[in-house]
């Protein structure tokens, strides 16, 4: 049989899973041991002056243990294939988000926005008119700071989502382009999903993926989507969980919020320069600071690049 593929993102086996494989790994050895001792014993046991009652107790001991084992071990695995991970079970919830940059800067006004996006009555009152879940996107040009927002408010509603945090860098800057069945196996994987065998196309995997996140609340964040087709193929029909997409251009999605992020303004890429720099140095030549912020177009990502190589 072949072995399942690691992919990015996918957390290992849980003590649970480990334990049930070296279970079915060493239950035919006890048995076939006990089975040989057995056997030995009922061959041999003549060569000892032992009462009649003491070689019946031996060896039926012997069979019940080894009938034991086996019966055990069968139901474990029948109980494992059955089992389905969740938090509340004690299953470890995949938590993947990246860590949010420590020198974050602004963006007070669409964290504000996106929070109420996410409150409790607006969840409540989306659930009633529509099953999907929530979706959002910020779409903006390359190096003006996305990811770090997305990242920031995801941390900040994590605690929303029990049943884990899941991300993946969709790479749309890049030539290679990630397939949605990659980015669901991947997820599929850290959910606890035992892929022994290929699960199958894209149709497959959704299934699959549907019937884990039912009744979940998972926070799901795509990092650099390049085609509305790689979205959309993740998003889940349930209504406890939600969707972050960062992209460089309009996906165009049926989504609940979209937004377009737009370069700092002025005094934001000062204070940013400031707190990579240094306040001081920054305050003891305010106009070299503001002709640095304009020659990075106030960009966030290089704003920061010339604030670390200052520092």
């Amino acid at each position: 049989m072949r072995e399942p593929r690691r992919w990015p993102g996918a957390t290992g086996p849980s003590s649970r899973t480990r334990r049930n494989g070296a279970l079915r790994l060493a239950t035919p050895f006890a048995v076939a041991a006990l089975t040989a001792l057995v056997t030995a014993l009922t061959t041999t046991l003549d060569a000892f002056k032992l009462p009649p009652f003491a070689r019946l107790a031996i060896v039926t001991g012997g069979s019940v243990l080894a009938g034991l084992i086996a019966l055990v071990s069968q139901r474990e695995v029948r109980d494992s294939v059955r089992e389905r991970p969740t938090a509340v079970g004690g299953a470890v919830a995949p938590a993947q988000l990246p860590p949010v940059i420590a020198h974050f800067t602004g963006r007070t006004d669409i964290l504000a926005r996106l929070h109420r996006v996410f409150t409790e009555e607006s969840a409540g009152r989306r659930a009633r008119e529509w099953s999907g879940c929530v979706v959002v996107s910020v779409h903006g040009p390359g190096g003006v700071g996305k990811s770090a927002l997305v990242t920031r408010f995801a941390h900040e509603v994590a605690g929303r989502y029990p049943d884990g945090q899941l991300y993946c860098d969709l790479r749309g800057a890049g030539d290679v382009r990630v397939r949605a069945e990659d980015v669901l196996t991947g997820f599929l994987l850290a959910l606890g999903v035992r892929l022994t065998t290929d699960p199958g196309g894209l149709a497959d995997l959704q299934k699959l993926w549907w019937t884990w996140v039912k009744g979940r609340r998972i926070l799901i964040f795509l990092d650099n989507a390049q085609f509305a087709d790689q979205v959309q193929a993740i998003v889940p029909p349930e209504a406890g969980c939600a969707v972050l997409v960062t992209s460089r251009q309009p996906l165009y999605l049926r989504n609940t919020l979209d937004v377009r992020l737009q370069q700092f303004t002025e005094p934001q890429a000062v204070e940013l320069l400031a707190r990579l720099a240094g306040d001081d140095r920054v305050a003891a030549d305010a106009e070299a600071a503001v002709r640095v912020a304009a020659l990075c177009d106030h960009l966030p990502l290089a704003v920061s690049i010339c604030g670390g190589r200052l520092a």
